[in-house]
């Protein structure tokens, strides 16, 4: 089924909706589209929380993962897993002056279940905010991990190896996480991610280093 996701606030808090570049939480509401498909979607973060940045116009290609995570769903204990790929095509400054990447992700969940069987949960396009941490040197490599929580608000319908069907609500939070790694491949990149790696000696220029960042994926 497809999926839109709303942003929601990892603490139910407004004012902090994303908290830090290594390791934070950002968490985004998945809901089937075909359960809810006039309802725009509905953006819960607060609009200070980035710095005016136009969009990049480029874009980086990697893949987001969801490790096998067990959450408790009606009683029973379903394992939630799967992959997703995203394209990174915006990096900004949230209010709190940590480094975020926007991207829009597309792939599948999957979540089993002993007795009940598997339910496949499909996303498609759909935008997300990552927290980013970012390493780079003079050699021209980039390095950046990313992470948040996708949280996933779903009416599922889970198949057994008999074909009895099942259908769960679930609304629970899992791990989303992945990391790029990308080589220069001309000398103008190479020089820009030597700029990146001298401004990630400076914890105070992270403005500095959103702007190479995006200036490196108009060159992508």
């Amino acid at each position: 089924m497809d999926l839109g996701f709303p942003f929601a606030n990892p603490t139910f808090n407004p004012q902090l909706a994303i908290d830090g570049v290594r390791f934070g939480k950002a968490i985004i509401n998945c809901r089937p589209q075909c359960m809810q498909r006039n309802t725009a979607p509905m953006i819960l973060l607060d609009p200070r929380q980035f710095s005016a940045t136009k969009p990049a116009g480029g874009s980086f290609t990697t893949t987001l993962t969801v490790e096998p995570t067990m959450i408790a769903v009606d009683g029973f204990s379903v394992t939630t897993s799967g992959s997703l790929t995203a394209n990174v095509t915006q990096f900004r400054v949230d209010e709190n002056g940590h480094l975020v990447a926007i991207a829009s992700v597309s792939g599948t969940l999957t979540a089993s279940e002993p007795t009940l069987g598997t339910a496949t949960i499909t996303i498609t396009n759909v935008r997300v905010v990552l927290n980013a941490d970012v390493d780079a040197d003079c050699s021209g490599h980039l390095h950046i991990d990313f992470q948040g929580v996708l949280q996933v608000d779903a009416t599922v319908v889970f198949t057994a190896t008999d074909g009895t069907t099942t259908t769960l609500h679930i609304h629970k939070t899992v791990p989303l996480q992945g990391s790029l790694d990308y080589t220069a491949t001309t000398q103008q990149q190479q020089s820009l991610i030597c700029d990146i790696a001298t401004l990630l000696q400076n914890p105070s220029s992270v403005k500095a280093l959103v702007d190479k960042l995006n200036t490196l994926l108009k060159q992508l």
